[in-house]
């Protein structure tokens, strides 16, 4: 052991230095190591991409475009638009579409980086995740006579 070496005076101080830093340093890695670093506002602005989705008419690949305005305090309002690439389709009500936008509201977790909406006129549900600052991933989940269920990965534009 190294501590055998030093003189005794050096052994002590070492060993203190030694017990402070391994107190420390583990306090100082959750306190700021594991903090969030993505606030509310980071979510507002224009996000884009492309996916492939389950609706009830099977699968469609869209074209994804979401706009947020969000609040400090976390509240969400915005719009969720999408075009048709691939597919049947979709529903807005009991007509068949290849477009449609959706007005949304919803909640930040600062805490988390999580946020979540609901779609104002139907049943929609939306969770995502900012990936990075530049980067969401969501997951988009209606139930009822029309269901969807889909997964993207949006890119700030």
């Amino acid at each position: 052991m190294i501590l055998a070496f030093l003189p005794g005076s050096m052994n002590v101080d070492l060993l203190k230095h030694t017990r402070f830093l391994l107190v420390v340093c583990p306090l100082l890695l959750v306190a700021f190591g594991c903090t969030n670093t993505v606030r509310p506002q980071h979510l507002a602005g224009t996000w884009v991409g492309t996916d492939r989705c389950l609706n009830s008419l099977g699968a469609v690949e869209t074209q994804k475009t979401w706009v947020f305005e969000v609040s400090e305090n976390g509240d969400i309002s915005g719009t969720t638009r999408w075009q048709l690439l691939d597919g049947k389709g979709g529903h807005d009500g009991d007509k068949l579409v290849d477009t449609h936008a959706e007005e949304v509201i919803g909640a930040f977790d600062p805490r988390t980086g999580d946020f979540y909406l609901v779609e104002m006129e139907e049943n929609g549900i939306i969770h995502g995740r900012f990936i990075n600052k530049d980067e969401i991933s969501v997951f988009l989940v209606q139930s009822g006579k029309k269901p969807v269920v889909s997964h993207i990965e949006l890119r700030r534009q």
